[in-house]
């Protein structure tokens, strides 16, 4: 891995490449910090533990170079930094990005359950996908 340095604004310059390291989940977690103000918040909206919310946002900022949320004492709400806010709108772009592309997957296929999920409402009761007769 190449060493970088951060510049005056916290930002490393290292080569593009590690932002394959972003992961979805990772973009998730900012959103919802960002949408609730604190990672307890965004751990209930999601249904994770706080901790995997801490972590996942870590993560990502360690992956991109930058600090991306202001963290301060006490319990006032978190708050983005402008990288933060900047990847917090590109983020939601690629989550709803991805609920069109799983709604068309699921028309594709004919998954009634997934096009349910995309549009936002609850699929039928889990269970054995249906067979078709042999």
């Amino acid at each position: 891995m190449v060493a970088t340095a951060c510049d005056a604004r916290g930002v490393d310059h290292a080569p593009q490449d590690r932002w394959l390291g972003v992961e979805l989940r990772h973009l998730a977690a900012l959103t919802a910090i960002a949408g609730e103000g604190s990672v307890s918040g965004a751990a209930d909206q999601l249904g994770y533990a706080q901790s995997s919310v801490s972590e996942q946002l870590a993560t990502l900022e360690h992956v991109v170079g930058a600090r991306l949320v202001e963290r301060s004492p006490g319990t006032r709400p978190l708050s983005l930094t402008p990288a933060g806010e900047l990847l917090a709108r590109h983020a939601g772009d690629i989550l709803a990005r991805l609920a069109v592309a799983r709604a068309e997957f699921g028309r594709l296929i004919g998954d009634s359950d997934e096009m349910a999920r995309a549009a936002g409402r609850s699929p039928r009761a889990c269970g054995p996908p249906d067979r078709p007769a042999p």
